[in-house]
């Protein structure tokens, strides 16, 4: 991810417990954006830590208690985000669409509007079995609302 971030995990010598404990917290999230596989659960753990590291104000905090500048953590992981270190694939994205339109379909109430989004994660679900999974270049997914 970079080299003042590995040349820290190498020489931890005077690294508390607790600093050791939320390194690999950011860790654990660049493991998940790092994974190559298209399953369903594999590709929401890597669009959630995707979303957690660029944006999540959490992310900033864990950073801070790892002796870590969140800014700099940021900026590699977009380092390595446009290096393609870090990709996307039809596949993980198309899970990450099914998904959010079944949280969706999971809260709404009214009739008409389970209808349609039901005919929408059904719409979605075929498109992630047809979708490659060939790797997408560079991009960056904003928060939904």
């Amino acid at each position: 991810m970079g080299i003042s971030i590995a040349a820290d995990l190498i020489n931890q010598t005077h690294v508390s417990n607790e600093q050791k404990l939320w390194r690999h917290v950011i860790l654990i999230a660049m493991e998940d954006v790092r994974a190559t596989t298209s399953d369903r659960k594999t590709s929401i753990f890597k669009f959630n830590a995707h979303h957690w590291i660029l944006y999540d104000k959490d992310f900033e905090i864990i950073c801070w208690w790892a002796n870590w500048d969140p800014e700099e953590v940021r900026f590699q992981y977009k380092k390595a985000l446009s290096s393609l270190a870090i990709k996307f694939t039809y596949r993980q994205i198309a899970w990450k669409h099914y998904y959010d339109l079944y949280k969706k379909l999971k809260e709404a109430k009214q009739l008409d509007e389970r209808k349609y989004l039901r005919q929408k994660v059904e719409e979605a679900r075929r498109a992630v079995m047809n979708a490659k999974t060939v790797a997408v270049t560079t991009f960056f997914i904003l928060p939904t609302a």
